[in-house]
């Protein structure tokens, strides 16, 4: 069986909320195995024999949304992807500070010609290298008030995602890992 992260978009924010308890029941209920959550901002790390990440993002969806009643979307990473976002981190070198790094985990490789409209608005010192399916970040001013967060990514790459903070990708790489 392999070790998976389930990244929920949008949980426990802005009145959207979802126990973590209920959402390791849910998951054992489903047949994910070892089912551990992680903070309260909608990360859950599980063992499965499936490997279709997107059937298996289906799965838990509309478990959520049929037997704890919240819309969400869930984004799929194996143990072996985020060992392999861990090595692939862009920033790591520059001395910057992880609390300021954070990877936009994305639904699909977007488009080349998106990546490439993608424009850094005046005024951010924003840094961003998109990888596959995931976006590196670094926020030298702080992530918190910045205008290059997910809404731009979703909207500049047409397609939906969620965000972690570098130490929650960490844990979750050391998570899914055992």
């Amino acid at each position: 069986m392999a070790r998976y992260a389930a990244l929920l978009r949008a949980v426990n924010v802005g009145g959207r909320k979802l126990q973590m308890t209920a959402l390791r029941e849910l998951m054992v209920a489903h047949g994910f195995a070892d089912a551990t959550t992680y903070i309260q901002s909608g990360n859950v790390v599980f063992s499965a024999g499936a490997t279709d990440e997107a059937a298996i993002a289906r799965k838990i969806e509309r478990g959520i949304v049929d037997e704890l009643g919240v819309t969400t979307r869930v984004i799929i990473r194996s143990g072996t992807e985020l060992a392999a976002v861990l090595k692939q981190h862009p920033f790591a070198g520059a001395g910057s500070d992880p609390r300021k790094v954070f990877v936009t985990f994305l639904a699909r490789a977007p488009e080349a010609g998106r990546v490439a409209a993608l424009k850094v608005p005046t005024g951010e010192q924003v840094q961003f290298v998109v990888v596959g399916r995931d976006v590196f970040s670094y926020y030298p001013d702080g992530y918190g008030r910045s205008k290059v967060a997910l809404p731009f990514f979703e909207k500049g790459l047409d397609m939906y995602g969620t965000a972690r903070g570098w130490n929650t990708v960490v844990k979750l790489a050391e998570l899914t890992a055992s």
